[in-house]
């Protein structure tokens, strides 16, 4: 597993073939996931073939979105088969690095502690100060691939999503962030009352 040769080799191609418009999920987002899934990877004590398969999937994670905008996921996937065996990744890597990718496809629940890290990582702004830069980046992205939404729409949904659907998976991501995804979830309500 040559895990800094593939790094390179993704990193260069988001670089040049994400489109300029992805205002969420650029390669912003990908460094975002990766760093946080470092430090998570860490706290959570995993050996250093977990750590490279989880850095693997959040570095190829929005690959997809180079061909395509709705399920970015599969077409990940299929750029993570292709590729990865040239860098010496074997077929039970790859299907692992796959179904961490599959695990942050919308509906799909995570399995294991590399898809829980993962899943973690992915919404670790949730419980950041900068959660809501990162959001408003977001609705954004949205309307420019003709998903838009009012202000109240949109808060809506962001308070729904963080009050009812999301939850931090790890011990590490608890401790970390629940207390200011709390905070920011109160933000979201306060802000609801004066649309």
């Amino acid at each position: 597993m040559k895990f800094s040769a593939a790094k390179t080799y993704i990193l260069r191609m988001l670089k040049r073939e994400l489109p300029p418009n992805l205002h969420y999920h650029g390669l912003h987002h990908t460094w975002d996931v990766f760093n946080s899934a470092k430090i998570i990877a860490k706290k959570e004590g995993l050996n250093d073939t977990e750590t490279k398969l989880l850095l693997t999937a959040t570095l190829y994670h929005d690959s997809g979105y180079i061909l395509t905008y709705s399920d970015n996921e599969t077409v990940a996937i299929g750029l993570v088969e292709d590729i990865l065996p040239s860098f010496g990744y074997d077929p039970a890597q790859i299907e692992i690095i796959s179904n961490i990718i599959l695990s942050t496809k919308k509906g799909v629940e995570p399995k294991n502690k590399l898809e829980f890290i993962m899943s973690d990582a992915d919404h670790d702004y949730f419980g950041r100060s900068d959660y809501h830069v990162i959001a408003d980046s977001l609705q954004r992205e949205l309307t420019e691939y003709n998903i838009p939404m009012t202000e109240k729409q949109w808060t809506e949904t962001q308070l729904d999503y963080l009050e009812n659907q999301h939850r931090y998976y790890t011990q590490s991501s608890i401790d970390m962030r629940e207390e200011k995804k709390n905070k920011n979830i109160q933000e979201l309500k306060n802000k609801l009352l004066k649309l």
